[in-house]
């Protein structure tokens, strides 16, 4: 068992582990630092040190902890140099990276505009990751290999995020992802599994630091809230759009009683927000119960701010109210717009409420709450500016890592003999250590760059039941086996078990993989051996079949103009240029891609030639739709299309 930290090890931010085990390269994570570091020579470099999975051939499979961009963020970069490897998460963790990768390509572009800086991908690699992902069940072991699987455990934190058991001949690893025991309002607490582990990879964001009661941090907030309203003023809570908002605003539901002020979600939170609509089962039964038929957080006077224009509103209303929006750190987004209109007033407040980077405004704000009074004027670094600082300040403990105690709690009930200490400062990740091995624990603080390498006792060990011989006789059947085995799609089997499934005789292995060489839809080919296969999942089957269909039901579509649905679901206009079972290629307007699924094809409109012409003579994309800009408003009239909008109603 051997690891190779890449990132996240001595700092928070970039989190990415190598590990090799049960003969699988392993990769677990690949995130980003929010805050550029200066140290250790890294000089403004966001990304983890990528050149050891080069090294190593690249990952048999990705695993993923949770969304958070510090841990998915630079997903697109290894996905587009391996496009075949399979990225395992949970749904939720899916679902929640898609918004986040949108939101990266519209910051992206905004800085290549604006100070000519180049993106660190592009719309096809963000494409290529959230084709490539598998989702998984908790508490659903995946095989990886004869003896290899995972199993993914509710780890708190955010929905969706997991601990990660690995299993094998040479040993049980854990890795502790961001984990919380907290009960949560959005998210429910981690689930120890019951287990005696080899090793432990364990965070320790808040070591050195034991959290203030939940109940009574938050009634502290909703009184400084209600003080701040009666005073006629506002309070932005600046929080990460993904976890802590949706905390934040469970809380204030919860109080609604208390503090009955309009509060408005704005920035990515409101995406986020939309979206947790969607897994509501991942989520505690008693938040989804008390929301019955409404919406889990839009509600009780608690509105979404969609456009600039209705954030114009909020800013200039002179009536109370509080304001929730990303970024948590105040490093960009719609809560530095709100900040810097309301930092001046003594009447407001600003109340941080989450972890906050060394370089952040927020960690400048922390450091001075304790000798700033509203009122007294102090000069604060935005987005650039320098903006005068007279409002409230105040921060609350409503965090979504363990503490040391828990931290230390989770290391004893795994009874790991060897802990790795990775994801905090020096400070956090000393003090833990300490308490650690004041308790005869070996551990280790890895550094970005360092392999440790572990040899446990092997021991025969032998994952899940063991594989049951058929007897068929008659030739093989993917979709007959695909039906016996889907209760475990994600799971990997050689082709020799698959062909002991069906005729019981592993030696017919080659027939097997000439069979899956012409029949995709069912199990998929690992990308590095092409003779172990995936179980696919029935969403993916489902998918795959109906592409197929609609590629069979458009015969003559090459040649044609067409509207098409891009992987952030926006229509786009383009020319078909070749086709094939399932899929088409096309060249698109304002897109880099040209490799499309057959059910991104939403109209074929009519043979290319046929379109408007450029000074050439030869038919454009871009006359084309500015043709049809021209005739927009006779066809659906600015106040119909506003209406629409209101209404959230897609055309």
């Amino acid at each position: 068992m051997r690891l190779t930290f890449l990132g996240g090890a001595d700092e928070v931010g970039a989190s990415s582990t190598l590990i090799e085990i049960g003969g699988k390269q392993l990769l677990v994570d690949a995130g980003i630092r929010i805050s550029p570091r200066t140290s250790r020579g890294i000089q403004n470099d966001q990304l983890p040190d990528l050149r050891p999975i080069s090294e190593a051939g690249g990952p048999d499979f990705i695993l993923v902890t949770h969304a958070h961009t510090d841990h998915t963020g630079a997903l697109p970069l290894v996905v587009e140099r391996y496009p075949h490897v399979p990225v395992i998460a949970t749904r939720p963790t899916v679902d929640l990276v898609r918004i986040l990768q949108a939101d990266a390509q519209r910051i992206m572009h905004s800085r290549q505009e604006e100070e000519g800086e180049l993106p660190l991908f592009d719309e096809i690699a963000a494409e290529r990751l959230m084709n490539a992902f598998q989702p998984v069940e908790f508490r659903k072991p995946v095989r990886l290999g004869d003896s290899l699987q995972v199993t993914y455990v509710p780890a708190g934190h955010i929905a969706g995020a997991a601990m990660l058991v690995l299993e094998s001949d040479e040993g049980t690893l854990i890795m502790s992802g961001d984990l919380s025991l907290t009960d949560q309002r959005a998210v429910t607490s981690a689930a120890i599994p019951n287990i005696k582990a080899d090793a432990l990879v364990l965070e320790s964001t808040y070591g050195g630091k034991l959290h203030a009661n939940r109940l009574a941090e938050e009634r502290r907030l909703i009184e400084t809230l209600r003080q701040i309203a009666e005073n006629g003023g506002k309070a932005l809570i600046p929080a990460f759009a993904l976890g802590r908002a949706q905390e934040i605003l469970q809380i204030l539901l919860a109080y609604r009683d208390q503090l009955d002020v309009p509060v408005y979600a704005d920035g990515m939170v409101r995406a986020v927000c939309r979206a947790y609509s969607g897994f509501a089962d991942w989520l505690p039964a008693n938040t989804v119960r008390a929301a019955g038929e409404d919406n889990l957080f839009f509600r009780n006077k608690i509105k979404a701010v969609d456009n600039n224009i209705q954030r114009d509103e909020v800013i200039r209303g002179g009536d109370p109210a509080v304001i929730v929006a990303s970024s948590g750190m105040l490093t960009g987004g719609a809560s530095v717009t709100y900040a810097k209109h309301m930092a001046g007033d003594p009447r407001n407040a600003i109340l941080l409420t989450g972890y906050q980077d060394e370089e952040a405004p927020g960690r400048f704000l922390q450091r001075i709450l304790r000798d700033h009074q509203a009122g007294e004027e102090i000069a604060l670094r935005l987005d650039n500016e320098t903006v005068s600082l007279r409002c409230a300040l105040g921060s609350y403990s409503l965090s979504a890592h363990a503490d040391e105690g828990e931290l230390v709690s989770i290391a004893e009930r795994l009874g790991a003999p060897e802990i790795m200490l990775v994801h905090g400062d020096p400070g956090a990740r000393h003090s833990l250590a300490t308490n650690l091995r004041q308790r005869e624990k070996h551990v280790q603080t890895p550094r970005i760059g360092q392999t440790i390498e572990f040899s446990f006792s092997r021991r025969p060990w032998a994952i899940g039941g063991a594989i049951q011989s058929g007897a068929h006789t008659r030739p093989f059947n993917s979709e007959e086996l695909w039906n016996a085995l889907k209760s475990e799609a994600g799971n990997f089997y050689s082709a020799a078990e698959l062909a002991r499934m069906w005729w019981g005789d592993p030696n017919r292995a080659k027939d097997v993989i000439s069979a899956l060489g012409t029949d995709d839809i069912y199990f998929a080919a690992d990308w590095r051996s092409q003779t172990s296969f995936r179980v696919r999942t029935l969403e993916q089957v489902n998918r795959s079949e109906r592409a197929r269909l609609i590629m069979m039901a458009n015969p003559d579509i090459v040649g044609k103009l067409v509207v098409l649905r891009d992987t952030n679901n926006r229509p786009r206009v383009g020319i078909v240029h070749n086709a094939g079972i399932d899929s088409f290629e096309a060249t698109v307007h304002n897109a880099k891609g040209r490799h499309y699924s057959g059910d991104a094809l939403l109209w074929p409109i009519a043979p290319w030639p046929a379109f408007p012409t450029d000074e050439n003579g030869k038919p454009s994309l871009s006359a084309t739709v500015q043709a049809a800009k021209l005739i927009q408003d006779q066809v659906l009239p600015l106040h119909r299309r506003q209406e629409i909008v209101q209404r959230g109603q897609p055309v």
